[in-house]
This record gives structure tokens, sequence and C-alpha cells, in this order.
């Protein structure tokens, strides 16, 4: 089998689209299929962690108009024969799958916003809802395959190998992580650490930020000022989150991986498209929201730090836990290739 995925990532943007992408390639992978990765040529694209995959990385104009990224898609497709597309953008809807749609036998777009319509074979929202279907309807044609819920997360395979290996937490705060995915164009990894710098608790603090965050030399000054261990760019994140008691971070796919390893998260909403999910985690006490990063300063990082105990380390950890057991891009692979099957046998 073929797959062509269709993903942006970039300092501006972050990689969380192209970070569950490569999850669902991996998945895809094992069972001996072939991916490819069709993105826009951002600054801060993960080209490399894309190559690391084994996936070509095809690339079309940063500025392109949803008909020139419909056509470029095309065009792609037919020289590499792909059976599936899988869509993860949010500023493409039915306008773009629809001739999409057309040239391939399978269709699957990821979405979390259900703000638009979408003309798809599958559609995947890996959130948690009060009634997520709902979301989506009339914005999806009725035949569509539905696969809602974080039992569908995209996270990788390590994720789920570390969870064989590591437990809901006992409640100590023995380490700490702070990792605000992507780019983190906005510094909040420095407001975090200067917030647990007037934290009065001792707690090792590991500190980590990808190649293309800006400001990673005065994270790493900051570290050596503090005693902080700091990081970039590892490869070994599934291990540190599963070694570590209290995770500070930002929304989006890190949700997920956090919730897999049962790691208690205190967490920034750092884009509108996140607020609703995170916001539903909290309610549900998988989760600690901090609130918007505008709005934030290094002081309401300390007073979150303050307020936790080994009580409420302990309901976090398990309640994340119990949402995410890792093989969600197992169950995605299932769902698409059951779509394929019954698509042949529906075919005269």
């Amino acid at each position: 089998m073929k797959l062509l995925f269709r993903a942006d990532g970039g300092a501006a943007l972050g990689t969380g689209h192209v970070n569950r992408c490569l999850a669902a390639a991996a998945a895809f992978g094992a069972r001996g299929a072939i991916s490819r990765f069709l993105c826009r040529d951002l600054d801060g694209l993960p080209a490399e962690t894309i190559a690391a995959g084994g996936h070509q990385l095809i690339l079309i104009p940063a500025d392109a108009s949803v008909s020139t990224d419909a056509a470029s898609t095309l065009e792609v497709l037919r020289g590499f024969d792909a059976e599936v597309v899988i869509v993860d953008h949010y500023g493409l809807g039915a306008a773009w799958e629809r001739p999409v749609r057309s040239a391939v036998r399978c269709l699957l777009a990821i979405d979390d916003l259900a703000d638009r319509p979408h003309d798809v074979d599958l559609l995947l929202d890996q959130n948690v809802h009060v009634d997520p279907a709902a979301r989506y309807a009339g914005r999806v044609p009725a035949s569509a395959t539905l696969l809602l819920g974080p039992q569908y997360a995209l996270v990788h395979r390590e994720f789920a190998a570390v969870r064989e290996t590591c437990h809901p937490r006992s409640g100590e705060l023995r380490e700490l992580l702070v990792c605000f995915t992507g780019g983190d164009c906005g510094g909040e990894t420095l407001k975090a650490l200067e917030g647990i710098a007037a934290f009065n608790r001792e707690a090792a603090v590991h500190a980590v930020v990808g190649a293309a965050n800006p400001h990673r030399t005065d994270v790493a000054r900051l570290c050596a000022e503090q005693g902080f261990e700091f990081h970039c760019q590892i490869d070994t994140m599934a291990e540190l989150m599963g070694r570590v008691d209290l995770a500070i971070g930002g929304g989006g796919s890190a949700h997920w991986e956090r919730c897999a390893l049962g790691l208690p998260g205190i967490v920034t909403v750092l884009a509108e498209n996140q607020s609703a999910v995170t916001r539903a985690l909290a309610e549900i006490g998988a989760v600690i929201m901090l609130g918007r990063r505008e709005a934030l300063t290094s002081a309401h990082y300390t007073s979150a730090l303050r307020s936790v105990d080994a009580a409420s380390l302990r309901a976090l950890s398990l309640r994340a836990w119990t949402l995410v057991d890792g093989r969600g891009p197992d169950r995605v692979v299932d769902g698409v290739l059951r779509r394929l099957a019954a698509l042949q046998f529906a075919s005269p």
C-alpha cells in the first residue's frame, strides 16, 4: 500500500500536525506500507525528522493557494499512485478534498476543530468531547466513517513501548520536565523556567527545546545558571517523559503523549485551537489548565507548582493513564483497512 500525507509544520505553526502524521505513517509502515509527505516549504519544517522516518518529502510553495495546493497534490498522486491520502491541515477542507478524493481509493482527514465541511471517506478526531459525533453532523458525507476519541490518539510507537515499563505516578515530585513543542516562538519555555526558579521545592528540572527554538541559547544559559538539565532536539523524549513526575508544556499532540505515560501535566494553551481540548481534559481531571500564554507570567507557573501536592499528582496521573493506551495508530490503520475492504466489496 502507498500513502500520501499532506501536513504542514514550522517555527510559527508548530510541528504537531506533522508529528501525528509521522506516528500514523510508522503504524502503516509496520504493515508494509510506503508513505510520502507533501508539505509547504515553511521555515522550521521538520524535514530531517520526516527523512529519519524513511519518508520522501515533497515541497510545495509556502504561499500556495488552496486550488494550487490541490493541483500540486494531484500531480504528486499521478507520479506516486497512492491508494490513501491522509490530510491534517486546518486550512484545507472540502474544496481541497473533493478533487483529491476523486483521485484515490480512500481519503482520511484529521481534524480537531469541526469548523468546516469535509468531503472524505474517513475522519479522525482524537480529542475528548461530550458528543463527538454531533460536532461533525452535516460536515461530513453520510457514508463517512468517524474515528472519534483518544483511543485513536496518534502517539509514536516509542511511547507505547515505554508505557509497558512505567505506571501511574506515586505523587512524589522528584523530576520536572518543561517542554513546549515546535519552535516555541513566544518564549514560553523561558517563562516557565523562571517560574520554576522561584519555586521553593527541590526537584531536578529538565528543559527540552527543539532545534528551531529561537530562544534556545537563552534557555541554555538560564539552565546553566539554575543547575537545570538542558536538552536540545533529543530522540529519547519518550524515555524522559516516562521517568519524570510532572510536565509543564503546551496542548496539541503532547496531550496524548503525556496521557499514554500517565504523566501529569500543567498545560499552557499556545493557540486557540488547543483551548477546547485542554479545557475538556481539565474538566475530567487529566490536566491542570494554566491558561492562554499571552495572559501568563512566570509567577503563574510558580503558583501552579505550589498548588499541587501528592494526592493531586496521583489523581492527574491515573486519569491521564486511563485515556490513552498507545495503540491509537494501529486502530487508525485498522479503520482505513476496513474502509478499503468495504469499498472493494462494494465495487461492481
